[in-house]
């Protein structure tokens, strides 16, 4: 409604004296909010949008694969985009600074939430704490004894963390491999998840 696209448009004109990019910001939040006509525009979608730029160094113009991302998701999984808005308020710097981008750390967020049944909190939160945990030099240590590689060499040498996706699909082979018991898989993911988030790495 009328009421609620005035909101959006102040949080636009926060981020931006420009009319053009003001409208964009509203169009692409009105989009995500059409996906399922559930959320919360003003409390979650346009504050959430604002946060996934800041957090992943975006402009408005590179929001399309974004909002494609929560379609996407919001369709293959029961995740709603309120759930997964919320999840990535919270996840969404760790993520970003994980070598994940926007799109990807959506539908990582979405997978989560409909795999586990958690809500979008304990997702984002649960995404945070990995995030964090799996470049302690006592995490790496276990991960890289399990074969699963925290940190790669870049083309000029450095070492650089490889992308926390990547990481967790390697977990996955590993933890899906034949050969490792119950009991090395809940010591991996315990070290990526901390103990509270266990099952729901698990899942």
């Amino acid at each position: 409604d009328y009421g609620q696209m005035s909101q959006v448009a102040a949080v636009a004109s926060r981020l931006t004296e420009d009319k053009e990019e003001a409208q964009q910001f509203t169009d692409q939040a009105a989009k995500i909010y059409r996906l399922d006509n559930e959320s919360d525009l003003v409390g979650t979608i346009a504050p959430g949008l604002e946060a996934i730029m800041a957090q992943f160094k975006l402009s408005v113009w590179e929001l399309d694969d974004v909002v494609n991302a929560f379609a996407v998701a919001t369709n293959q999984t029961k995740a709603t985009s309120d759930e997964v808005m919320k999840a990535m308020s919270r996840s969404g710097s760790a993520l970003a600074a994980s070598g994940v981008q926007a799109d990807e750390a959506v539908a990582l967020n979405a997978i989560a939430i409909q795999s586990s049944g958690q809500s979008g909190e304990v997702i984002g939160n649960m995404f945070k704490t990995v995030a964090a945990r799996v470049t302690l030099p006592s995490v790496v240590d276990s991960l890289v004894g399990k074969g699963i590689d925290v940190y790669e060499t870049n083309d000029m040498g450095l070492k650089e963390r490889r992308s926390l996706i990547d990481i967790l699909k390697d977990t996955a082979k590993v933890a899906n491999g034949s050969r490792t018991g119950e009991d090395e898989i809940s010591k991996i993911m315990l070290d990526e998840g901390g103990g509270y988030h266990y099952s729901k790495v698990m899942s």
